[in-house]
């Protein structure tokens, strides 16, 4: 009788080791196909969420009116971000669209149509300290946000019927009982136009502190006439457009070849070689903020100096602007051709960091009558 032979230990020893390396290399492969299957949906994510947002903001940059400035600033945060800029891309468009009620037609005239244009702003916000620091706990990167805004005609195009009396009812000395406040957002095109909230009525002289109520002519409502400019309005409407942008940056390249681009460093702006302008120092032009004018009603390219340029009421045709060099721009020379946004989608699951690049055409227009 045969004897039936056994496996000995090593041989078992064998055996499992051969099957513990084939299943630690299936494992391995498994892993990678799932880290390259998120990767790829994470991409198709992505590609998408950058479409729609190129969409949004090329029906903003579209819309531009051409006779009203552009401007990109930066802007350092308060505390819970470290100081860390917000950049910023601020325009006005022209309404698309008709609500009942209101005629949202290109501005030809007030006592014609009610406001049809409106302030937009996008903004990429870095992250917080706090968002930072619970990133790098989980070994992740955190990723800033895209924000988007724009004022509202229906809040901003309003005639209001004043209360002039003081707090105790009497007549303020030398002011009408009543009168008419004629509330909407202010057409700029003068770049020396910086502040934004140039037309909050706070700014108003004669205005007695008990007289802040008038009748709202459209709707006969009292309502507050102690109204913020048009900055205060747009930041107010700000809401997040997207999640996950890592970085970004926001531009124009104008018709004579000069590039200016908003980062989270600053302003910058460079000639057609690629050599790096200086800024001049001023308000409307530093390290924090660009704005270029609005185009002329009749195409002129510049006009006569300015006599009173500190006056916003003044006619703003304050003129060229000087470049190193010698070199000068009129109105039409420094509008943007092309507007870009450079942003990096960031995918917390998978880690994946996609850059996007996209450019709007801004049309070269003479603006129409009434849109300044």
């Amino acid at each position: 009788m045969t004897a039936e032979r056994a496996f000995t230990l090593l041989e078992i020893l064998v055996s499992l080791s051969i099957s513990m390396v084939l299943v630690g290399l299936a494992w391995s492969g498994f892993t990678q196909l799932r880290t390259v299957a998120q990767r790829n949906s994470a991409a198709a994510v992505q590609a998408m969420e950058a479409g729609t947002l190129y969409r949004r903001i090329e029906q903003d940059v579209s819309a531009t009116v051409p006779g009203v400035q552009m401007r990109v600033e930066t802007t350092a945060l308060g505390a819970a971000y470290g100081g860390a800029r917000a950049l910023r891309l601020i325009a006005m468009r022209e309404l698309a669209s008709s609500n009942p009620g209101e005629n949202q037609d290109v501005v030809t005239g007030f006592t014609e149509h009610p406001l049809g244009a409106v302030w937009y702003c996008w903004e990429w916000r870095p992250p917080t300290l706090q968002e930072i620091a619970d990133a790098a706990a989980s070994g992740r990167k955190a990723p800033g946000s895209l924000w988007h805004g724009s004022s509202s005609a229906s809040k901003r195009s309003h005639d209001f019927l004043v209360n002039r009396f003081k707090g105790d009812g009497t007549l303020q000395s030398g002011m009408p009982g009543w009168t008419t406040f004629r509330q909407q957002a202010a057409f700029r095109r003068s770049r020396l136009r910086v502040d934004l909230d140039d037309n909050d009525l706070r700014l108003t002289e004669g205005w007695h502190d008990g007289a802040q109520n008038g009748q709202d002519r459209a709707d006969y409502a009292t309502k507050p006439v102690r109204v913020d400019g048009d900055r205060t309005d747009l930041m107010r409407e700000m809401g997040v457009a997207a999640t996950g942008v890592l970085s970004c940056s926001i531009g124009w390249i104008d018709h004579q070849g000069y590039i200016t681009r908003a980062t989270d460093q600053g302003v910058a702006v460079s000639d057609p070689s690629g050599t790096a302008v200086a800024h001049p120092g001023l308000a409307h032009w530093n390290g924090e903020i660009r704005i270029v004018d609005g185009l002329w009603r009749d195409g002129r390219g510049s006009g006569t100096a300015d006599a009173h340029p500190g006056d916003p009421r003044s006619a703003p045709d304050e003129g060229d602007i000087s470049l190193p060099s010698g070199r000068r721009q009129d109105s039409q020379q420094a509008r943007p051709a092309i507007v870009f946004v450079s942003f990096v989608l960031y995918d917390r699951q998978s880690g994946s960091e996609t850059p996007f690049t996209f450019s709007m055409q801004a049309a070269l227009e003479l603006p129409a009558q009434g849109n300044l």
